[in-house]
């Protein structure tokens, strides 16, 4: 069956036939609202109204919010932005602290013991992230952590450390 397409100016463009509106359609250059009128009847319906002009929609699909969690942390850094690549800063910081832990020991006596439980935390951290030298660091963490506690006992003793 062959169909003049109404433009939005009014004017009848045409005929087509069933093919060539549906290469218009995938070209879109007509819609489901769009006006046509039979060639042989003069009735007006819809473009949507005739079968199988338009493809069928897929059903819209459900996306599970488990499935891609959004991150936490933002994916596009600032250029300069510290980045956390496989827990090589954590071993840094683990390493660092281990040894500031140890010199601050001496002097605030107290502090030196916070921060070697910082070392020990980013050891842990660098570990779980599957870094090469997290389960060093780990180890060296608890050693600074036993050395301060063994100050810790020699000092309460009188040892005068």
């Amino acid at each position: 069956m062959d169909y003049l397409v109404i433009g939005q100016d009014g004017q009848e463009y045409g005929p087509a036939n069933e093919e060539t509106l549906k290469a218009w359609v995938a070209d879109n250059r007509i819609g489901a609202d769009t006006n046509l009128r039979e060639f042989q009847s003069g009735r007006v319906l819809p473009a949507g109204s005739i079968p199988d002009l338009f493809p069928p929609k897929a059903p819209p699909q459900l996306q599970n919010p488990y499935q891609n969690p959004p991150s936490p942390y933002p994916r596009n850094l600032p250029p300069g932005a510290m980045r956390v690549v496989n827990g090589n800063w954590d071993v840094f910081w683990a390493f660092f602290r281990s040894a500031i832990a140890l010199v601050l020991f001496f002097f605030l006596k107290g502090l030196g013991v916070i921060v070697g439980i910082y070392s020990l935390i980013y050891a842990i951290r660098a570990y779980q992230s599957g870094h090469k030298l997290g389960l060093v660091a780990v180890i060296v963490s608890v050693i600074t952590l036993i050395i301060l506690g063994i100050g810790w006992f020699l000092r309460l003793n009188g040892a005068g450390v």
